[in-house]
């Protein structure tokens, strides 16, 4: 069983950071952009706070998931005290991918905001982000409320001990997909549980993989592979799921997996948000 805490952040501090535009779980054929529906999703729920009194640029990190996303624009409103501005250049009004305004399956690119927030802003300080976009099948548009990356989601105590699951006092991290890690395997099914990461390159690579919104906890994880210094953390969002985060590093060349003996007794059908993993 793996116990130690993960300590981690959500927080992008500059929209200078580049989002990089490797592919999500590497089971889908970047080839294929699918057709229908697209759906675009952020990469975390949560976004970087700005101290009240100051002002500053962060990111939002996106994917498209099912098709191509089209026309992307992504506008803010934030809560009392809480002002948001956009790039003058390339658009003005609203922001738009730094690469360009189409997101393909599984590519990352981020939009950038300009946060202020006022020295008597009261908390909790959170956005509501609207993005919308063009598929195949027309437009589309959403609003998120994506709380600063240092707000309490709550969601209690499952019993875990700190360290262990059931954590509440630290946030999901965002993660940056790269090609040097890719997903080889991923399974959560009512009787089993696994997962297998591979290094493509000659060279050590840390690693952050990340299974959000599951509606189950991992508490048994049996590793296999050659990964290194692993730990495993389940963050409550409050709402009954949980962001499941891993960390660690793997060797030149080698993979990290790991399994749930028995997975969950076939007690319930599991479910979750697209898996990713990140170079850290």
């Amino acid at each position: 069983m793996i116990r130690r805490f993960l300590a981690s952040t959500a927080a992008v501090s500059s929209a200078l950071i580049l989002a990089g535009t490797a592919s999500v779980a590497g089971a889908q054929d970047l080839n294929d952009v699918g057709t229908g529906d697209a759906q675009v999703v952020p990469l975390s729920p949560l976004v970087a706070s700005v101290s009240p009194g100051d002002s500053q640029w962060i990111a939002i990190n996106w994917t498209s998931l099912h098709a191509e996303a089209r026309e992307l624009k992504v506008t803010a409103t934030g809560g009392e005290g809480v002002e948001v501005s956009y790039p003058t250049y390339p658009v003005d009004g609203y922001s738009s991918g730094y690469f360009d305004d189409t997101l393909s399956v599984s590519e990352v690119d981020y939009t950038a905001l300009k946060i202020t927030v006022a020295e008597d802003a009261p908390a909790p300080h959170f956005l509501n982000v609207t993005v919308s976009y063009v598929s195949d099948t027309g437009d589309h548009t959403e609003t998120i409320q994506m709380p600063f990356d240092n707000v309490d989601m709550g969601g209690g105590d499952d019993g875990g001990d700190d360290g262990e699951t059931g954590n509440t006092g630290n946030t999901t991290p965002v993660v940056n997909a790269c090609d040097e890690l890719v997903i080889d395997s991923f399974g959560a099914n009512p009787w089993s549980f696994q997962f297998q990461i591979r290094n493509t390159t000659s060279t050590s690579q840390g690693f952050t993989f990340l299974i959000p919104d599951a509606n189950y906890s991992i508490d048994n994880l049996v590793l296999n592979g050659s990964g290194e210094n692993v730990e495993m953390t389940n963050i409550a969002n409050g709402d009954g799921t949980y962001d499941i985060v891993l960390t660690g590093s793997v060797p030149a060349y080698q993979s990290v997996g790991g399994q749930q003996p028995n997975g969950f007794g076939g007690d319930i059908s599991p479910s979750n948000g697209e898996p990713v993993v990140g170079c850290n």
